[in-house]
């Protein structure tokens, strides 16, 4: 279903599960080989795609084993533009994985929409696919189905999605059903041969050939004569800029020891762009030009919490005192900084005045200022819009580097909330602005006199990518470690 841009979320139906492990299902983003993929909210707010595995499959010893081996190697992919599995647990009844919640529409729905790529909008999509090939061949996963119906053009960047596919492969393989999609697979699938890394980068060079030029590279047709022509033709490469065309028929070569490996392509696509690792030089290229049109909120992600009779009970009763009665004990105690309560709150009875060891009060609004090359918290290309990347840059006293500090532990601009991306955890998670939750993952201590912004969810603080000074540099949690990079001053 397509709402907009994006694939709409159906609801779930009265056979479905409430809950997946930690996540509360709100509805139904599609399907696998493994079963439905539902919209799962985790208790902070976190979004993901989760993936419980079909009761046929469930009950084979086999495929538990195989499930469980592949879920740790997709737990390590960690690439800039894969959805990263976020939970799992293979010994689970019935087992299941979850991959961050990617919003976007997929690069199909934009082709369709609008037309071919072109430009650094065409060069990140190429970059950004074989970053995340390196990063899912580095944990020996092959993903066997790479198309435009798997590849979401996300606010940060493209991002590879359905996973399961390499595991819904070793599952269907042994009944003899020939998994991938027509048009999109190499000739050794079609011709039944074992695949391998070099599967991936040849579907590397179908997608930047569709997203060239609007054409499937093979046409449209029946399954059975879509792989007649993937075995005795080629590609059709008219429109493929000149400086992709010899990359791409690399890729497309029949033999797949004529293909480049995927780092390879990807020092390939990243030397006319600058020295350094190519896995950073491409993030430092998207950085910089990857602009995506906005992504409207689905509102299942928001639906009321369904609570039991005796959760009501207590929240209507004496609960929210016992809540109120914590906290404040809590600011007794030193716990919480003081600016928890609002900017003009007065303070308990009985606690401290702030001191230079505690965070300053809150102000209305103003500029946040790095502690490297004093640059300023930016939003600028899109701040009303949800995913939108926060970076750094020269500080302009322009609208985008305006920021208020409410008293609830958010940092706001454009009415929205400094966010850790799909909630996570791990450091290099990149940072954003997004729609106000209450999540943890939105909330902020401030650390003086240290300055550091400690998010409440991860533990981590808010990080200057690489200690880079340049503008427009994105900004990521990192384990807080008293560096400048993490040093930030918030408003007067």
């Amino acid at each position: 279903m397509i709402n907009g841009d994006l694939l709409a979320i159906a609801p779930t139906t009265p056979q479905d599960p409430d809950r997946v492990g930690p996540f509360r299902l709100v509805g139904r983003l599609g399907a696998s080989g493994m079963g439905v993929v539902y919209a799962g909210l985790d208790a902070g707010g976190r979004r993901a795609a989760v993936r419980p595995v079909r009761p046929e499959l469930a009950s084979d010893p086999d495929f538990r084993h195989r499930f469980s081996r592949e879920v740790s190697l997709l737990h390590r992919v960690s690439g800039r533009c894969v959805a990263r599995v976020v939970a799992a647990d293979p010994s689970g009844s019935p087992p299941w994985f979850a991959t961050e919640y990617v919003p976007g529409p997929t690069l199909g729905r934009r082709v369709e929409r609008l037309g071919p790529l072109s430009g650094d909008e065409l060069y990140g999509l190429a970059a950004g696919l074989a970053e995340a090939l390196v990063s899912l061949h580095s944990r020996a996963v092959v993903h066997r189905d790479l198309r435009p119906a798997n590849l979401i053009l996300a606010p940060d960047g493209p991002k590879v999605v359905d996973l399961g596919i390499a595991l819904d492969e070793t599952s269907m393989t042994r009944t003899g059903v020939s998994r991938g999609s027509p048009g999109w697979i190499s000739p050794e699938r079609c011709r039944g041969e074992e695949v391998g890394p070099a599967a991936d980068v040849y579907a590397w060079g179908l997608i930047v050939c569709y997203a060239a030029t609007g054409r499937p590279p093979y046409g449209d047709g029946r399954p059975e004569v879509v792989a007649a022509r993937v075995l005795n033709t080629s590609p059709d490469l008219a429109g493929v800029p000149d400086h992709h065309r010899e990359t791409v028929e690399r890729a497309l070569s029949t033999d797949p020891d004529d293909r480049p490996t995927a780092p390879e392509l990807l020092a390939v696509l990243t030397a006319p762009l600058g020295r350094g690792d190519p896995v950073r030089v491409a993030t430092r290229f998207l950085d910089r030009t990857w602009v995506m049109p906005p992504v409207h909120d689905d509102p299942a992600w928001t639906v009321p919490v369904r609570r039991t009779p005796r959760e009501k009970a207590y929240l209507a009763g004496g609960g929210t005192a016992l809540a109120v009665a914590t906290v404040l004990a809590a600011a007794l105690l030193g716990y919480l900084p003081s600016h928890v309560f609002g900017a003009h709150a007065p303070a308990p009875s009985g606690a401290k005045p702030p001191t230079g060891d505690q965070a300053p009060p809150v102000s209305d609004s103003g500029p946040v200022t790095s502690g490297i090359g004093g640059k300023c918290l930016d939003v600028r290309g899109g701040g009303r819009t949800n995913g939108t990347a926060v970076r750094t840059h020269a500080c302009d006293s322009t609208g985008a580097q305006v920021w208020t500090l409410p008293g609830d532990r958010t940092l706001r601009a454009f009415g929205k909330c400094l966010d850790v991306s799909n909630g996570g955890t791990a450091d290099g998670t990149r940072i954003q602005l997004y729609g106000c939750n209450g999540s943890a993952a939105q909330q902020w201590i401030y650390g003086a006199p240290t300055g550091s912004l400690t998010n409440v969810r991860s533990g981590k603080c808010l990080d200057v990518t690489g200690s880079d000074p340049a503008d427009d540099t994105r900004l990521q949690i990192y384990s807080c470690n008293g560096t400048a990079a993490q040093r930030w001053t918030l408003p007067n």
